[in-house]
């Protein structure tokens, strides 16, 4: 009887031994999913605890101080390539636009004046030699003053150097001889001009 026993109770219990068995229930009960959880102690709950609060206020930093002075420094470069370009080099193209936008406007004005030196009143021929003459150093300082003349050139929003250049030599050889009567075509380089400034 005794035998039987030894012999059923070694059938079931698994390989090991009991201790092993015990062993492998007590593991399961470890595992469980309905185990009790342990409570951390007060340094574990205090560091827990703090460590919580740094990230919340490195996060709340970061939102506040580090987000907008990032957006602000960012605005600020970009101001300031804008204001630079426009400055440096869309200002002096601006002004000399402005400058054969006003030669076309005193080439047609004073056309009859310079067309026929001698004929007109003394003031009206002064007025047009000085007039014609500030068209002249007006075209010549804005044609200097831009730069990158080559990329304006590319895009097409510009005439070329030579142009304009030829534009104020004409310009004064008619502020020059519109004093007097010389052997001076005026009509001619009045069209000359209008070709020049395309209009």
């Amino acid at each position: 009887m005794a035998g039987m026993l030894l012999v059923r109770f070694a059938d079931v219990t698994p390989r090991g031994g009991p201790q092993t068995a015990a062993r492998r229930v007590t593991g399961r009960i470890a595992e469980s999913p309905w185990k009790r959880p342990v409570r951390p102690g007060f340094p574990d709950f205090f560091r827990s605890f703090f460590d919580t609060r740094v990230e919340r206020y490195n996060r709340y930093m970061s939102d506040i101080l580090i987000t907008p002075a990032l957006t602000v420094a960012g605005g600020l470069v970009v101001y300031g390539a804008t204001q630079l370009a426009q400055r440096f080099w869309l200002d002096p193209v601006t002004e000399l636009t402005k400058a054969l936008g006003r030669a076309s406007y005193v080439r047609v004005y004073y056309e009859n004046v310079y067309t026929q030196p001698g004929f007109v009143r003394a003031e009206l021929t002064a007025e047009a030699s000085k007039e014609l003459r500030k068209c002249a150093c007006e075209l010549i300082a804005s044609l200097s003053a831009v730069r990158s003349y080559w990329a304006f050139r590319i895009l097409r929003q510009l005439p070329p150097r030579d142009t304009v250049r030829k534009a104020a030599d004409i310009f004064i050889g008619l502020s020059n001889a519109s004093k007097k009567e010389d052997g001076r075509d005026a009509w001619k380089e009045a069209g000359e001009l209008k070709t020049l400034l395309g209009a």
